[in-house]
């Protein structure tokens, strides 16, 4: 079977077999797991194009198995490129994709395409149409796009998949890019209307209004540190690189929704589709037959929708349509968290929250599963921390605990949070203009500390398990304290200068030793052990 959108001979062929699966199958796929994957091949009729010359490619898909296999049509140029298909980069980077994307209705049967056992699909298409080649150079293009639900057997089972072919070298000459369908209109307020009823203005004023409440609780959220259950549901388990990311595009899109010019096209009718783009185009939102029927607000609203087509547009972060769907979606943020945090529908659903997901927890790195969130969480609300970062909330639970560190948490403990020690000149050579130098001043003033010699301090130094027993025996008994001589219960500790106080420690339902029937003595002690050990001292609530 043969497709031709635009046709050339081909006299230049690179072919490569590759998975169409990326080598990730849904459980739901099982019967599809005897299939062999299909292959992808690019080709073109020549290797340079002058200025005034179409880039003109193939692409072929084969199916190599003895039953037929269906195939997301928009994930093929089955109807002409509506998706970024390809990767094309010059020089190693990537050009700009500047053809259309779409929020679409979940896939039905009508959107897969089948390929018959041993049969191809071939697909002539000028890239010129869809990429930015205004430099010459020489172009690297690959097949290059993946999706959710990319096969599907039988109208039922689907599979994540991707299709990628080999490299294809083309020299192009620069020229300039494609011009866009369609009227252009000048805005000279916030909102234009182009082929749009005066009902259909109306939603859609009432729709931006909404997306400006969307995005405005969704920027809030992030600028309030907060990295809890919500960011965990939509973007995948907490990371720095990841949530700084987000961040940077509900910044973006807020800024868009509530101040850019935006002009809206409702002359598109295709009844599965509800929205779509030009990423390189800000000014123009162009609304589809399914965003008449969504609701205001809620899961794949009209405001959520125009969240969604805003977080695409290159000037607010250039999201991709990886996977459609709120189940889609939570797939993503579990197995490709990286993917998810560039869904659009990941950012739609988050700033949608429906059902409402609250952040049961403070700290971003530290879940209600984690051993010591418990003790973190009610030193948190006793104001001993503030965590290690603010924005984003975070506690760095594995971050060993400096001298200095240690100086504030027991400070702190002792004197309730609103102490804050009184500004002295120092008396160790090692402290002057140190951050934590008044609080260690003040720990020496309560007698806990001496310092580690020759008139220092060591602020920066880590403290052991060892030390940190004296430390806390000397702030909750009073710093003439000594412990009795006792029997040695862990196995690591007989002979140590500190075996007394960590027996004690132990006596007194402090600490249970770093297990295996041991304490760990000359470790350093770890922001999270140093939770469970404030909370115990000083019988925090």
């Amino acid at each position: 079977m043969k497709r031709i959108i635009k046709g050339l001979p081909i006299v230049v062929i690179l072919s490569l077999f590759v998975n169409l699966f990326g080598g990730v199958r849904s459980v739901q796929a099982d019967v599809l797991s005897d299939l062999v994957d299909a292959h992808v091949s690019l080709s073109a009729e020549k290797v340079s194009f002058s200025s005034v010359e179409s880039v003109v490619v193939q692409v072929k898909i084969s199916n190599p198995n003895q039953e037929a296999i269906q195939i997301l049509k928009w994930q093929t140029p089955a109807e002409g490129v509506q998706a970024p298909l390809f990767l094309v980069t010059l020089d190693d980077e990537p050009v700009q994709y500047l053809g259309a994307v779409y929020k679409r209705m979940a896939p039905t049967d009508s959107d897969y395409i089948t390929i018959n056992a041993g049969e191809s699909l071939e697909y002539e298409v000028n890239l010129s149409d869809y990429y930015d080649f205004s430099e010459s150079g020489n172009y690297e293009i690959y097949y290059n796009t993946s999706s959710a639900e990319m096969y599907r057997n039988n109208g039922d089972a689907k599979t994540t998949g991707a299709m990628k072919s080999a490299t294809l070298v083309l020299e192009v000459e620069g020229r300039a890019a494609p011009s866009r369908p369609g009227p252009r209109l000048s805005v000279s307020g916030p909102t234009g209307y182009y082929g749009c009823s005066a009902g259909q203005q109306t939603a859609l004023s009432t729709a931006r209004t909404n997306a400006s409440t969307y995005a405005n609780e969704s920027l809030s959220y992030f600028n309030a540190g907060k990295a809890g259950d919500r960011f965990v549901k939509w973007f995948g388990v907490f990371n720095l690189d990841r949530w700084n990311l987000v961040r940077s595009h509900y910044t973006s899109i807020t800024a868009y929704v509530d101040t850019a010019s935006i002009i809206f096209d409702c002359t598109c009718t295709a009844p599965t589709t509800y929205a779509y783009v030009y990423p390189n185009d800000a000014s123009t939102i162009y609304l589809c037959g399914a965003f008449w029927s969504a609701p205001p607000t809620g899961t794949d609203s009209r405001a959520g929708t125009l969240i969604h087509e805003a977080s695409h547009f290159y000037i607010n972060g250039g999201t991709d349509d990886y996977g459609y769907g709120q189940t889609n979606a939570l797939n993503l943020a579990i197995s490709a968290p990286n993917s998810a945090a560039m869904n659009a529908d990941n950012h739609e659903y988050f700033s949608e929250n429906t059902p409402a997901t609250a952040d049961g927890e403070i700290f971003g790195d530290v879940q209600d599963t984690y051993w010591a969130w418990s003790n973190i969480e009610i030193l948190y609300n006793a104001g001993v921390t503030g965590g290690c970062s603010s924005l984003p909330l975070l506690y760095c639970p594995t971050n060993t605990v400096t001298r200095a560190e240690m100086a504030v948490f027991l400070e702190k403990g002792l004197h309730g949070n609103s102490f804050f020690p009184p500004n002295v000149a120092p008396t160790f050579s090692d402290t002057a203009g140190h951050w934590a130098e008044d609080w260690i001043e003040a720990l020496k003033v309560d007698q806990i500390t001496t310092g580690c010699g020759a008139g220092l301090y060591c602020p920066n130094s880590a403290v052991t398990r060892a030390q940190m027993a004296v430390f806390l025996l000397k702030a909750k008994h009073g710093y003439n304290y000594s412990p009795p001589d006792v029997a040695p219960t862990f196995n690591d500790t007989a002979g140590h200068w500190a075996e007394d106080w960590i027996e004690q420690l132990a006596l007194e339902g402090i600490t249970s030793g770093c297990g295996g029937g041991n304490y760990c003595p000359d470790s350093a002690t770890t922001r999270d052990q140093m939770a469970v050990f404030l909370v115990n001292v000083f019988s925090l609530p």
